[in-house]
């Protein structure tokens, strides 16, 4: 069974990947067979909604753009608020399937005091190939793809490449859901490539490349690797150059759960750059919308309107957000 949105309307992002309700669970060491590790936080059972393409979808929706989702969900997904929580926000479900029997993807995200993450992830509905509606992606200015069903992945790549759609792909170092057979391929379909330092050097060993200039293809124009509390680069192909320009961190004290940073991330630069601001610009922007999700606990806690975006940007970088023009810049531009 389909979801059918209140509010049916053209889409600037048509987000794939598994959709996901959280658990966030704060231990005092880190996790070690035969040794017991203490729950820190008293609010570990409270529910948060999430999974890569739906923190990315609500982070764009929350700056005025018009989102929409790929994804299967469980019989669940109405009682546990999750439903109404995405079309309150005006986010479109057309390409949600329901899937009787199943439950949504669940998620406990474990972090000891150092910092170091833990993942445990139940599948449930998205285990099955999701919908690959044709319309829905052609009427799309830009398609996300994050982790999800491989067959369904591969699906919405193919349909975004017949439409001439371009593909922003976040991977996050997830091989089952990219599997090596075919991913090279996969990367270089894309336009856009985002993933993390530890991301990158196991790509270009897995592929058994030289350097990340590498995952250049014919369509893949830029590749943008984030690096923590050392900020991010973005490298641009040119011609027969790479051009590389790095991006420094917005700083917030208020570190509190870095669940969902990434996305926060990926939003805030597919944001800016959609919206025909620099790379520079674009980046920085990336790193602002970064420095709200890290405030509070759970991934979608704290997301800023567009408001609160330009205000932490001039205070941080001393230059206002002037708005350019509407989403549809052409990444080759």
């Amino acid at each position: 069974m389909n979801i059918k949105s209140k509010n049916p309307k053209t889409i600037d992002f048509l987000l794939a990947g598994y959709p996901s309700l959280d658990y966030i669970i704060k231990v005092n060491n880190s996790l070690t067979n035969g040794r017991t590790s203490l729950i820190k936080n008293d609010d570990f059972n409270e529910v948060h909604y999430g999974g890569c393409n739906v923190n990315i979808a609500y982070n764009l929706s929350e700056l005025d753009l018009n989102t929409g989702l790929l994804m299967n969900v469980g019989e669940d997904f109405s009682k546990s608020g999750f439903e109404s929580f995405l079309l309150d926000s005006g986010i479109n479900l057309d390409g949600v399937k329901k899937v009787e029997g199943e439950l949504t993807s669940h998620s406990l995200l474990i972090t000891d005091p150092e910092g170091e993450h833990t993942t445990l992830f139940y599948p449930g509905a998205a285990k099955k190939p999701g919908i690959v509606p044709n319309n829905l992606i052609k009427n799309s200015k830009y398609v996300v793809i994050t982790v999800g069903n491989w067959k369904h992945n591969k699906g919405i790549m193919q349909s975004a490449n017949n439409e001439e759609v371009p593909v922003i792909l976040g991977m996050k170092g997830d091989y089952s859901s990219f599997p090596l057979d075919g991913l090279d391929k996969f990367i270089k379909d894309s336009t856009i490539l985002v993933m993390n330092e530890a991301e990158k050097r196991d790509l270009i060993k897995l592929l058994d490349y030289q350097s990340i200039n590498q995952l250049f293809g014919d369509k893949t124009e830029l590749i943008i690797v984030t690096k923590g509390c050392k900020g991010s680069t973005i490298l641009k192909k040119n011609k027969n150059q790479v051009d590389k320009i790095n991006i420094p961190i917005c700083s917030t004290k208020n570190v509190v759960d870095t669940s969902g940073v990434g996305d926060a991330y990926l939003a805030g630069f597919i944001y800016g750059y959609s919206n025909n601001y620099s790379l520079k610009k674009s980046g920085k922007i990336a790193s602002v919308m970064a420095s709200f999700a890290i405030e509070k606990r759970g991934c979608l806690n704290n997301v800023p309107n567009l408001k609160q975006l330009k205000k932490r940007y001039k205070d941080k970088f001393n230059e206002e957000l002037i708005e350019i023009n509407t989403v549809g810049r052409k990444i080759n531009e």
